[in-house]
């Protein structure tokens, strides 16, 4: 999934603009595939650079690996979810996720599962990072609870 949020170019509707800024992100579920995608990007403006005589900076990062769920963990998750808030409020249906999350760091050395627990107003679906994004404050008790009940779980195992 490649999202380019920040397009800025150009002064006036009717002038072409000589330069633009075109920022974003690319998420992917396939490891090195980042890499493989900028590779192609730089040689698509290497490319733009000899035949249209264009220059570009490219500031093209890998910011963070792919968070990549630990089967047995993600079944703890799971399985204490649905103890805690019924089997009809557990849903698998948006996984797997393209997140851009520093946790993969965590799970590239220890098992892990990352998961969300919702957060929005049922009648506003927005994502995180929405700009219409509304947070549920009621659900900061659940949510604390929720984490006790998963660790005494883990620790009484």
């Amino acid at each position: 999934m490649c999202t380019i949020p920040v397009l800025k170019g150009g002064e006036r509707f009717n002038v072409i603009a000589d330069k633009a800024i075109l920022s974003g992100t690319l998420r992917s579920l396939e490891e090195g595939l980042q890499e493989e995608f900028g590779n192609h990007v730089k040689q698509a403006l290497e490319e733009l650079k000899q035949e249209r005589g264009i220059q570009y900076n490219l500031d093209w990062r890998v910011y963070f690996p792919i968070v990549d769920n630990h089967v047995v963990e993600a079944g703890h998750v799971e399985r204490v979810a649905k103890t805690f808030f019924g089997d009809k409020n557990v849903d698998q249906g948006c996984m797997p996720v393209k997140a851009s999350e520093d946790f993969a760091f965590y799970i590239q050395k220890t098992p892990g599962a990352f998961f969300f627990l919702g957060s929005a107003h049922k009648e506003n679906d927005t994502m995180l990072h929405d700009c219409h994004f509304n947070f549920n404050e009621n659900l900061i008790q659940p949510g604390a609870n929720f984490w006790l009940a998963l660790a005494k779980d883990r620790l009484l195992a």
